[in-house]
């Protein structure tokens, strides 16, 4: 196979690989002491994004509670590096509650190696925060097949920390990600970020190659 023949098939297959990561249906809920989940799900009505990947939530009607999710985004939207981030997340409570929201989405697929997860963000008095992530090869929303790890549980007033975990999946696969405050009689504040970064896909290593192909055959017509 001639050099420009070897660039065509590994570019075709980094671009057909590279479409399987659009596959995503990101998904917010939000439980509040143990009640039932309330769900967001991308382009629903409560979502206050229209952007694929994106979903927007400023959860209303709990009294003395407001919780909004800025950004919780998902591929398409997040490509390089690949990212299921939580991106802003505001409570503020008038008193005391265990608030748990989680965000989910499908369709990732990724060379083996590591997730790494951050969490940061600050807190009030008598506020308590933690997250874990799960991955599952099942593909389905808020699968908690494999964790991926916790961070946490921090105090006030700020706080930082990270997680690492090995996945071996290459076949699309979910993520769930979820953040646990709780607050005392007095209520508080708590604002956040939890993102997970995700291994490139084998097709990001054939772009490579191929590029890497690209530049030898200007090598050697120029030899």
């Amino acid at each position: 196979m001639s050099a420009k023949s070897l660039i065509k098939v590994l570019t075709g297959a980094a671009l057909a690989g590279a479409a399987t990561m659009a596959i995503a249906v990101p998904t917010l809920t939000l439980s509040v002491d143990g009640a039932p989940a309330i769900m967001c799900a991308d382009n629903a009505p409560c979502d206050g994004n229209p952007l694929p990947g994106v979903v927007v939530w400023d959860v209303i009607g709990i009294p003395g509670l407001t919780v909004s999710v800025t950004t919780g985004t998902a591929p398409p939207v997040t490509t390089l590096p690949q990212l299921q981030d939580m991106n802003s997340i505001d409570v503020t409570s008038a008193g005391a509650h265990t608030i748990v929201l989680m965000f989910s989405s499908t369709g990732y697929t990724s060379a083996p190696g590591t997730i790494f997860g951050s969490f940061g963000g600050t807190l009030t008095a008598g506020m308590t925060v933690d997250a874990k992530s799960w991955a599952s090869v099942t593909n389905a929303l808020f699968a908690m097949t494999t964790p991926l790890g916790e961070i946490g549980p921090f105090g006030p007033p700020a706080f930082s920390g990270t997680s690492t975990a090995a996945i071996g999946a290459i076949a699309p696969y979910s993520l769930t990600q979820q953040v646990t405050v709780t607050t005392g009689a007095a209520g508080g504040s708590f604002s956040g970020d939890y993102q997970l970064q995700i291994p490139e896909p084998g097709s990001i290593a054939l772009a490579g190659i191929a590029l890497f192909a690209l530049g030898a055959l200007g090598r050697r017509k120029q030899g």
